[in-house]
Formats: C-alpha cells, sequence, structure tokens
C-alpha cells in the first residue's frame, strides 16, 4: 500500500512539472518567434514540446524543438539551415530566454552584454540585428554592449570604442576616434 501511495505521489509531481516546463516553453516559444520576426526571420516559427509522438505511435517524454519556414507544415532539422538563420534563431532564442527567465525571477536589468552576435550574419542580417538592437534597447531603456570583430558604420550607436593591436603600437584603446590608452605588448 506504501509501495502504491510513494508510485501515485512520485507520478503525479512528475505530471505537475511537466505541466510547468510546458507552461514555461508556451511562454518561451511566443517570445522567441516575436523576437525571429523583429531579426528579420518573418514568417518562420518555433516549437519546443516536452513529449513527441514517435513512430512506433508511442509518446516520448523529452524535450524538441522544431523549426518551420515560412509557409511550411513540415519541421526542417537545424542543420538545412545557413550559418546566418542558425546565429538569428540562437540570438531570438536567447533574448526570449532572458525575457523569460527575468520576469518569472521578477527581476530587471538595465543592460546586456551581446558577444561576437554578428558571426555568420550577412550584410542585411547584420542591419536586421542592429534596427533590432536599436528598438530593443529603447524599448526596454536598456544599454546594450555589442563587442564585435566587425567595424560596423551603421548609426544607432551613442558610442564606439575600438581596440586594436598591432606589432608597432601594443594594444592600444579608440575612443571614437582618438587614442585612450597605449598598452605595453
Amino acid at each position: 500500500a506504501e509501495l502504491a501511495i510513494c508510485q501515485f505521489w512520485q507520478r503525479g509531481f512528475r505530471e505537475i512539472r511537466l505541466q510547468l516546463i510546458d507552461q514555461a516553453l508556451a511562454e518561451l516559444e511566443l517570445a522567441a518567434n516575436r523576437h525571429a520576426e523583429a531579426i528579420g526571420l518573418e514568417g518562420w516559427r518555433i516549437e519546443f514540446a516536452t513529449e513527441r509522438e514517435t513512430k512506433k505511435g508511442t509518446v516520448s517524454h523529452g524535450f524538441s524543438v522544431a523549426l518551420y519556414q515560412p509557409g511550411s507544415e513540415e519541421p526542417v532539422s537545424w542543420e538545412t539551415y545557413s550559418g546566418g538563420e542558425v546565429q538569428r534563431w540562437q540570438l531570438a532564442v536567447t533574448f526570449a530566454l532572458s525575457e523569460v527567465l527575468l520576469s518569472r525571477a521578477g527581476l530587471s536589468t538595465d543592460f546586456e552584454i551581446l558577444d561576437e552576435p554578428t558571426q555568420s550574419l550577412s550584410s542585411e542580417g547584420i542591419e536586421d540585428l542592429l534596427d533590432c538592437l536599436s528598438d530593443r534597447a529603447r524599448e526596454l531603456s536598456r544599454r546594450i554592449f555589442f563587442i564585435d570583430h566587425h567595424v560596423l558604420q551603421a548609426g544607432g550607436f551613442d558610442g564606439v570604442v575600438t581596440i586594436c593591436k598591432t606589432r608597432e603600437r601594443g594594444t592600444y584603446v579608440e575612443d571614437d576616434g582618438g587614442v585612450l590608452t597605449a598598452v605595453v605588448r
């Protein structure tokens, strides 16, 4: 009898946990699709799930992600997407995860740091990202620190700090064109 009671509560807690995870994933999915649209992935969508039906017709418990191209009813594997598309999705999901976690914790922050977010993006993708980040900074009243190896001359930056390393001068820092600091090799 005690074993049956324990098994009942074990199953019950697992179902409650899966229900909470499903709710969080639904929230994450909505936010990720909204951020994807803002980064230039119009018409695309992502779906997260904790259960899926197998080919044998049974239910598999686990975490799965499905990506859908515009107009497609069947998901397409991550491996088929270009580096730029994958990078955009990674940014969209990162923004969404940050939003969901901060919201659920009741926290807010006034800054974000993005390290090499233009990796694999085309010039159009970089423009979309910069527009998205400009809107994001304004809407969230956030400072966004954008760290990249590319020199971007696009507008929307409040300031630019360039760090250069050369053999002749060692490492030095430029702030909007003026040299601030020189560091010996």
